[in-house]
């Protein structure tokens, strides 16, 4: 075990090099010895940061077969480090239903009154393309993200990743659709689209969003309708 987390210290402490895949050596210098996955395991709760991000971003590498240490990536969205949790969240959601035992820790970030100050690693929702209103969202980000409910966005994506019952993502999503910055109504529209055809009920309230003020809402809100009918036209 000893041996497991000098290595992972090892590749944790090391100098950022855009060139090396860390995780792939690590990988490699791990695979000769025994009892591996208990080894990972345990070093979620290693005192040194950087180990534990290393640690999940080698349990996320080994998929389903890290599912020996769900409990204890469950317990690490506790962790007291924003990154950390939500880089624990990312691996936690690819158990899907496995995942339940989450969702009671969910939902307690659906009413904290802690927001994320950011989002790491998990920038879906504000992935910029070239059909994205002329303002980018992803550059609005940088400077409009500090008023975003961003924990509570995360969770209820979970939660509909974990259980598939979206009623809480559509809730938070209407909640941004209806706010009066633009740049809400935009992260509203664009993640109630993401749900695809389970969002259904938010249709009246997007198709009243086709008339917004703001240019930006009105063509986040037709995509957003778009995804919805065409995710309810594949289900045929």
């Amino acid at each position: 075990m000893d041996e497991i987390v000098n290595i992972l210290v090892e590749y944790a402490r090391r100098p950022y090099d855009r060139e090396r895949d860390f995780v792939k050596e690590c990988m490699e210098a791990l695979a000769p010895l025994n009892d591996i996955l208990s080894g990972l395991t345990a070093a979620l709760s290693h005192p040194d940061e950087r180990v534990r991000m290393l640690t999940l971003e080698l349990l996320e590498a080994w998929g389903a077969d890290a599912e020996p240490a769900l409990p204890e990536l469950i317990r690490s969205l506790n962790d007291a480090d924003e990154t950390f949790q939500q880089a624990a969240l990312r691996v936690v959601v690819k158990f899907g239903a496995k995942a339940q035992a989450a969702v009671p820790i969910l939902e307690t970030w659906l009413t904290s009154p802690v927001e994320f100050s950011w989002i790491a690693g998990n920038r879906e929702l504000f992935a910029n393309d070239p059909n994205d209103p002329p303002e980018s969202l992803a550059m609005a980000l940088s400077i409009s993200i500090k008023g975003l409910p961003l924990k509570k966005i995360l969770a209820s994506q979970a939660i509909y990743a974990i259980t598939g019952d979206p009623r809480d993502a559509i809730r938070i999503g209407l909640n941004l659709l209806g706010d009066i910055d633009w740049f809400e109504r935009c992260i509203g529209a664009k993640f109630l689209g993401s749900i695809g055809s389970k969002a259904r009920s938010a249709e009246p309230r997007l198709r009243r969003a086709l008339f917004d003020q703001d240019a930006r809402v009105r063509s986040l809100a037709k995509r957003a309708l778009d995804e919805i009918q065409y995710d309810l036209a594949s289900d045929l």
